[in-house]
């Protein structure tokens, strides 16, 4: 069970994130705001000026965003951004079905003083449904186009190689560079260049994949580390870490010290 509770704290907290730091979840909230302020759907059109309109309806699709990306985090965890129309289409019913009671309770609060008809449960999840699948789509028609964008544009001078890692040509372009090292950490994999460090939220076994055409090992059940990234090993007790030639020290589980011996390094 406390596993379930640190699953759910942790998704709540990355959601959180998610929400606060991309550009596509701010505007999409801001525009699906705009536009509900001024359809004024449910009968709030009649019956709450167009201000009142604008507060009430950013405030619940604010909330309503907050349960899709906790959503999504969850569906991503355990089924991988691969897939995406079946994780688009899950996301959305999940988000229908826990969203659907409060919104039907709090717009039938605002319209008990009105004559005003009630939205049924089933109007209500449609329209969340229908809401939550169109952010799904925008996300995935901007990240296509950004695919095809970083495939099609020539690469700016601190761009890495044609040939260089799929998984690096996820990052910025300002953090593209030598592949030095990989690590999980929660949902996220935290990509480590000669230009810096991003995340990529991804399974640790995707992106080890995504490591094509760069000589390297997994080293740690949370690490994996580029052979030509590595500049020396240390010993600390009866642990071994590995030095990376910019200064990042990274564990070796006792598992995989048979790898360094194979190599000679130790």
């Amino acid at each position: 069970m406390w596993v379930l509770v640190g699953l759910v704290v942790r998704s709540v907290f990355l959601s959180w994130k998610a929400v606060v730091t991309s550009r596509v979840t701010l505007s999409c909230w801001f525009v699906i705001s705009v536009w509900v302020a001024f359809a004024g759907p449910f009968g709030t059109y009649e019956v709450l000026p167009l201000t009142t309109r604008a507060v009430f309806w950013s405030g619940l699709i604010a909330l309503g965003i907050c349960f899709g990306v906790f959503f999504r985090v969850l569906v991503t965890r355990f089924v991988g951004e691969r897939a995406f129309w079946p994780a688009a289409l899950l996301i959305s019913a999940l988000n229908a079905v826990a969203f659907t009671p409060p919104l039907t309770f709090v717009v039938a609060q605002t319209m008990a003083a009105s004559r005003a008809q009630v939205p049924t449960w089933i109007e209500t999840a449609l329209f969340v449904f229908t809401l939550t699948f169109g952010v799904a789509i925008v996300r995935f028609a901007l990240k296509k186009q950004d695919a095809q964008a970083t495939e099609t544009l020539p690469l700016p001078a601190v761009a890495v190689e044609p040939e260089s890692p799929k998984l690096v040509l996820r990052l910025g372009p300002a953090l593209r560079g030598d592949l030095l090292a990989i690590s999980v950490r929660d949902h996220y994999v935290d990509v480590r260049t000669v230009a810096g460090v991003d995340q990529v939220l991804m399974r640790f076994a995707d992106a080890i994949l995504e490591t094509e055409g760069v000589e390297g090992a997994q080293v740690h059940r949370s690490h994996w580390v580029a052979w030509g990234a590595v500049r020396g090993v240390e010993r600390n007790g009866g642990n071994l870490r590995l030095r990376l030639i910019d200064g990042q020290l990274i564990p070796v589980s006792r598992a995989n010290i048979c790898k360094l011996e194979q190599r000679g390094m130790i």
